[in-house]
């Protein structure tokens, strides 16, 4: 399952099908996440926990594998095994300069910025947005620092859910040029954020993990 996302809030939730039925998304700009060395703590996998799994779930996922042309002697890995969470975000009401000190101290390049009426995702803040805002107004440069991240330009932003399979999550950011997808649940909490690191990992340390079958 995918979302986008906007100044307005929740724009799109449906399935990946859908997803690329949507006109506005090719305007979407890539969202670019820094992640920190090492994996994620709930990064292992016990198998065995995997194979006790009720039958329902089990039967739910050959029907899916069938439907996405999976072989269905692959497991399935969701993006919830993978991600990097927590994310660090921001309230809209804070300003430029609260943010950029922000990711300064966290050691990242773009940060969710949160709605502060609804609580929801409402935009994505770059180092990149912030260095060009100041160079394109030199001579304001203080008072653009100054304000608040409500006036920053909103743009349509593309997520995925925790259970989403990894294999589409990766053709989603591959299509779509992303280095990264937020993950965010039916809820519109934002539960981790997926890169591309993260899926080199996955490949690189899950044996019968692949992203194409």
């Amino acid at each position: 399952m995918f979302a986008v996302y906007n100044d307005k809030g929740l724009n799109f939730r449906d399935t990946l099908d859908n997803l690329y039925s949507l006109n506005e998304i090719k305007r979407i700009s890539p969202l670019r996440n820094n992640v920190e060395n090492g994996l994620p703590q709930n990064f292992s996998i016990n198998h065995k926990e995997q194979e006790s799994k009720n039958s329902s779930e089990e039967e739910a996922k050959l029907a899916y594998k069938k439907i996405a042309n999976i072989d269905i002697k692959e497991p399935i890995y969701h993006v919830s095994k993978i991600m990097t969470s927590p994310v660090i975000s921001i309230n809209s009401n804070k300003t430029i300069k609260e943010a950029y000190e922000l990711m300064k101290q966290k050691n990242i390049r773009q940060i969710p910025i949160i709605d502060s009426t609804t609580n929801i995702l409402a935009n994505i803040l770059t180092i990149r947005q912030i260095l060009k805002q100041i160079n394109d107004d030199i001579n304001f440069a203080k008072l653009s620092m100054v304000k608040s991240l409500n006036t920053i330009e909103p743009k349509q932003i593309i997520t995925t859910d925790p259970i989403t399979d990894l294999r589409r999550a990766a053709k989603v950011m591959l299509d779509f040029n992303l280095n990264a997808l937020l993950v965010i649940n039916a809820d519109d909490e934002i539960k981790g954020i997926l890169s591309k690191t993260d899926i080199v990992r996955a490949v690189a340390n899950i044996p019968d993990f692949k992203v194409w079958g």
